[in-house]
């Protein structure tokens, strides 16, 4: 997939969220990461993934961003990022699928 070709879609003041632990994906879509929970992997597991977990969910909720990314593996359909994800997103029309997966706010 091409971050370049999917942020071009954008505009350059859209916010981007990538649910992975690939933040090097913000620097091909020209973004900055602008949410606490930039490794997905911080937010699952760890002594800080909770407090990570709800920080990263208030940010989200307080500045939801235009599209969020989840790597299509490995996404844990009951974290509450990934559940308030899929209950404010739909999939992106014409995205391309693998490795990643793009939403666009409702």
């Amino acid at each position: 997939a091409d971050m370049r070709a999917v942020a071009a879609k954008l505009d350059p003041v859209d916010d981007i969220y990538i649910w992975g632990d690939e933040p090097w994906l913000y620097v091909v879509a020209n973004r900055r990461a602008r949410y606490a929970g930039l490794w997905k992997m911080h937010c699952l597991d760890g002594p800080m993934s909770q407090q990570l977990t709800q920080t990263t969910l208030s940010q989200l909720q307080q500045n939801p961003p235009k599209l969020f990314v989840f790597w299509a593996e490995e996404t844990p359909a009951d974290h509450p990022i990934v559940q308030w994800a899929l209950a404010n997103y739909v999939p992106m029309e014409n995205a391309p699928v693998y490795p990643m997966r793009f939403y666009l706010r409702r």
